[in-house]
């Protein structure tokens, strides 16, 4: 386990659901050891030798596949989804300011506008760390994303004039409330409209052993 990228291991297949698996690159040892919280590890050491002939496949971009993996492995999709959308402040603030102070715009055109931005980097967030990890990159699923956040925008603002209004709350407090309820709707509306994921009916039929276990 010291060397979390080694292909050198032995396992029994029966101690995994292999359809569950998604290896990134060639970190499938990873991708086991998550993926199953009932393994009983022995390990036995072995030294490398020299390198002989060809060169390292290791990279900066392997390094950052390896840390996109193993962050979507120990972080819930859900709280991936909360983190990528919080993470839009960043664009969403720097664009308004941008347009609004440096190029004249209407404070409101400018939100409007930072707004389409935030979401544009959230959908790239969503591709990368939250679902497909890059894997299936399409820029086709952008329409609806705009589509659903933004009718998710237009439905926020009555429900904080309800608890600001009718409910005394404060604006603040308000505006967390309602952010927190669309973080949810959202990430539901995503998950099941534009990634299509499927509750899980039952557990798969176990594949049948195969090769050395």
């Amino acid at each position: 386990m010291s060397d979390i990228m080694s292909g050198f291991f032995l396992l029994r297949v029966r101690a995994f659901d292999v359809d569950a698996l998604r290896p990134d690159g060639y970190k499938i040892l990873l991708e086991l050891l998550m993926s199953s919280r009932d393994l009983r590890v022995r390990e036995v050491a072995y030294r490398f030798a020299e390198r002989q002939t060809g060169a390292s496949s290791a990279s900066f971009a392997q390094g950052m596949r390896f840390a996109r993996r193993l962050f979507a492995l120990r972080v819930p999709r859900p709280a991936r989804f909360a983190i990528v959308g919080f993470s839009g402040l960043v664009p969403n603030l720097a664009s308004t300011w941008l347009l609004h102070h440096a190029a004249g715009l209407n404070y409101v055109v400018a939100a409007t506008v930072g707004t389409q931005v935030a979401i544009v980097w959230n959908f790239v967030g969503c591709e990368l760390l939250v679902w497909h990890g890059g894997r299936r990159f399409s820029p086709r699923r952008l329409l609806p994303f705009l589509v659903i956040n933004n009718v998710d925008l237009v439905l926020r603002l009555p429900l904080l004039a309800l608890l600001v209004e009718r409910w005394g709350l404060g604006v603040g407090l308000a505006t967390l409330i309602t952010l927190a309820a669309a973080v949810v709707v959202r990430y539901v509306a995503v998950d099941r409209t534009i990634y299509r994921s499927r509750v899980d009916r039952g557990p798969r039929p176990s594949p049948r052993p195969t090769g050395v276990e």
